[in-house]
């Protein structure tokens, strides 16, 4: 893939069905751009908003594969979606989470950033999903 094949927003389930399912049912005029192995990858736009999904597979290493190789044209911004863990008992399934920060147990992030370095989102992004989940 070039520069700029793919929009600078992505979002992320690991599940390529569910890349599939987001793609049909929320963009406007989906596009598939790849398919290969667990990796699918569509271009769309949602309420006017150019937007990318791209499944990342199992586990942490297969997500920094995605995310290094997405980032190497040119995308910016990347948004996890589908499940989680949480260590709060007030959180129930199916929750809508839009989360600050996160624990850095994997076993890829070290190598990219000091274990000492906090795992926090970046505040535009956070506050850009929250006003829309409020709209």
């Amino acid at each position: 893939m070039q520069e700029r094949d793919v929009n600078r927003a992505v979002l992320l389930p690991g599940d390529p069905a569910r890349a599939t399912s987001i793609a049909e049912n929320f963009f406007a005029t989906p596009l598939k751009v790849s398919k290969n192995r667990e990796f699918r990858i569509y271009n769309g736009r949602y309420e006017g908003f150019p937007i990318a999904v791209c499944s990342t597979g199992i586990g942490c290493m297969s997500s920094a594969v995605t995310i290094e190789e997405l980032t190497n044209i040119g995308c910016q911004y990347f948004i996890r979606v589908e499940t989680a863990g949480s260590m709060s008992p007030d959180v129930k399934p199916r929750d809508l989470v839009i989360a600050i920060g996160a624990v850095r147990g994997d076993g890829a992030s070290k190598e990219y950033a000091n274990p000492s370095y906090s795992a926090v989102a970046d505040f535009s992004v956070v506050n850009f999903l929250i006003c829309k989940v409020q709209e």
